[in-house]
């Protein structure tokens, strides 16, 4: 039997909440490492995973000082997510699978082979396990967006 959206919604609400707490605890633990960074408390709250670099300092820093970076980026060779109005954004490496044909094949549970975070224009080595947690979460909270846009419509029909 098919999930309802309210257990759809349920089940990626609890992947978003516990990997929200890994990457809030790295943040906070971050902040507390680092109180030289003027992070005031951009850190706290609200921890929501964007694609792409951060519209400033994330993308100034990938184009102007890592343009390596930024290059593989742009071929879908690293991932890249920030954690909005926290100016972090985080650079992951992904392990791939190419198949015989040459396409390659991304599976999003495996773990990441390496991160970094750019933060005020430096970059911090990240475990990889926050990193894990940084894309599962951005995952769980697309994917329970959707589920939230479904229910809606289908209850948009309804009415009329």
């Amino acid at each position: 039997m098919e999930k309802t959206y309210s257990e759809k919604y349920a089940e990626q609400d609890r992947i978003c909440t516990e990997n929200k707490a890994i990457v809030e605890f790295f943040l906070r633990n971050f902040r507390e490492q680092h109180p030289e960074l003027e992070l005031g408390t951009r850190f706290y709250t609200d921890v929501t995973v964007l694609s792409g670099p951060n519209a400033q300092e994330g993308y100034r820093y990938l184009t102007e000082k890592r343009p390596d970076l930024y290059e593989r980026y742009k071929k879908d060779d690293l991932y890249v997510y920030n954690i909005k109005w926290a100016g972090a954004t985080f650079v992951i490496e992904r392990k791939k699978i190419f198949f015989d044909d040459g396409k390659c094949y991304v599976n999003p549970l495996d773990m990441p082979v390496s991160a970094t975070m750019i933060c005020e224009g430096r970059e911090y080595a990240v475990p990889v396990e926050i990193a894990s947690a940084v894309v599962k979460l951005y995952s769980a909270q697309e994917y329970r967006g959707a589920i939230y846009s479904a229910h809606r419509a289908q209850m948009g029909s309804m009415v009329r």
